[in-house]
């Protein structure tokens, strides 16, 4: 049955092509579909949807191979040669896990002495929060394995997360990485005091150079909408 001239939500639109609203909204300013008043016809969705453009971009969307977070500009040189290998969202915290245990104790392999039970550090239950069930696969287990250093002031965690998050979750949760050097600059110039919370928090960028100018993380808070980041 035709659907020829009929129109779908904005929002429906975005859910059947897989993008996110804003991404229907700025093709409908382009012309790659029609319609107006938050509504698409869907014959050009489904048109859309079907063609090999979507496709390829769909493809795109999902790697994670060779997206080293440009913003980065820290040290890791080996970290970021193995994060540019494809490896799939779904580890991504099976490899935070690994760099925050690193971050402890140092070492390499730190993750699997932790399933094992050789390692109970104080941090203990954020990292059994971090995994949520998650255990390494083919691809993070060479990254567990390897002999990468956490190097102090570097931000491995931010490192990882930003590379490792594909580029369609990381606009549709409005994600953008802030280098250590941007946050603390921002921060000396401006005359931290009291307690302060810092709304869009992400990974902590600004909580962690803020820590560092007053001496001390008491009085620090922040929140996002991203879980993952914040733990």
């Amino acid at each position: 049955m035709s659907r020829a001239g009929e129109k779908i939500s904005v929002n429906e639109a975005a859910a059947i092509l897989e993008v996110t609203a804003a991404t229907v909204k700025n093709w409908l300013r382009l012309g790659r579909l029609r319609g107006g008043e938050g509504l698409v016809f869907v014959e050009d969705v489904e048109r859309l949807k079907e063609s090999d453009a979507l496709k390829s971009r769909r493809n795109k969307s999902n790697l994670t191979a060779s997206r080293v977070c440009p913003g980065y500009t820290g040290g890791h040189r080996e970290l970021k040669k193995l994060l540019s290998a494809p490896i799939g969202e779904e580890e991504l915290p099976v490899v935070l896990a690994e760099a925050a245990l690193r971050l402890v104790y140092g070492g390499q392999d730190r993750l699997r002495a932790f399933l094992r039970g050789e390692l109970r550090p104080g941090c203990a239950r954020l990292i059994e929060e971090l995994l949520d069930g998650a255990r390494p696969g083919d691809a993070a287990a060479k990254v567990i394995a390897a002999p990468w250093e956490t190097e102090p002031g570097g931000d491995a965690l931010g490192l990882i997360y930003m590379s490792l998050l594909p580029q369609s979750r990381r606009r549709a949760l409005g994600a953008y990485y802030t280098g250590g050097e941007a946050a603390a600059l921002a921060v000396s110039r401006a005359g931290l005091r009291g307690r302060i919370l810092d709304p869009c928090c992400g990974s902590g960028s600004f909580l962690m150079a803020a820590a560092e100018a007053l001496g001390s993380p008491l009085g620090l808070e922040g929140i996002d909408l991203d879980p993952l980041a914040v733990r």
